[in-house]
């Protein structure tokens, strides 16, 4: 005895498909095309197994008397395994910590070369005094006579590369030159150093961890 899927009929014999058991081939024709599903008498409010015709409960997945599945297994949430879920909350601070350090060594380079360049432009001498032209076509602060030998020429300032260490710099100048400032944040250590001649003409240079990272220069002679 089983219950046809279409007309909801108790029947004995029927037509047994695929999809489950009918009366006849006329409801097994009309059924759509997907998995049986448990049917439920409105007067009694028993549902049964559309295969075996078995009470059973109405949240059913597989019947309990027949084996067969009565719709498709929900899908499983892949689980974490301990390992992962320790190496996620290890990691995770680790790299914030890294990209807060490489994001203010970055700030640190920029406000510091903003300095630069704001300390060229502001230079007094080079805002209020006339400056000449030297042979390649650059500005070159006017001396005068009487000046002192200048600080800081530009064939020191042209042997200054980037990587160059802060007492390389020195060396090649022949000065110490004065720290404009510093910026030390997340380990890294950023300052800038300038040099100035008599006539306002200067040049500074920027290092980072003691490695030349910039400079610039104004009317060098």
């Amino acid at each position: 005895m089983a219950r046809c899927l279409e007309c909801n009929q108790v029947f004995f014999g029927g037509v047994s498909t695929p999809r489950g058991a009918f009366c006849s081939e006329a409801c097994a024709g009309k059924t759509p095309v997907g998995p049986p599903q448990p049917v439920t008498d409105s007067e009694t409010g028993i549902t049964s197994c559309p295969f075996c015709a078995e009470e059973i409960k109405p949240a059913a997945i597989k019947c309990k008397h027949c084996g067969e599945m009565l719709a498709d297994k929900p899908a499983k949430t892949p689980a974490v395994s301990a390992e992962e879920s320790i190496l996620s909350k290890n990691l995770g601070p680790q790299l914030k910590a890294d990209t807060e350090k490489k994001a203010a060594a970055v700030i640190g380079v920029i406000v510091l070369f903003i300095g630069v360049w704001l300390t060229i432009q502001m230079s007094g001498v080079g805002l209020f005094r006339s400056s000449s032209s030297s042979g390649d076509g650059r500005a070159v602060m006017p001396s005068r006579i009487g000046d002192p030998a200048p600080v800081v020429t530009k064939a020191e300032y042209d042997k200054l590369r980037k990587g160059m260490s802060l007492g390389d710099a020195r060396r090649i100048i022949g000065a110490s030159g004065e720290e404009l400032s510093r910026n030390d944040l997340a380990g890294t250590s950023t300052v800038m150093y300038g040099w100035t001649n008599s006539n306002g003409s200067n040049m500074n240079a920027m290092f980072q961890n003691d490695k030349l990272i910039q400079k610039a220069q104004f009317g060098l002679p």
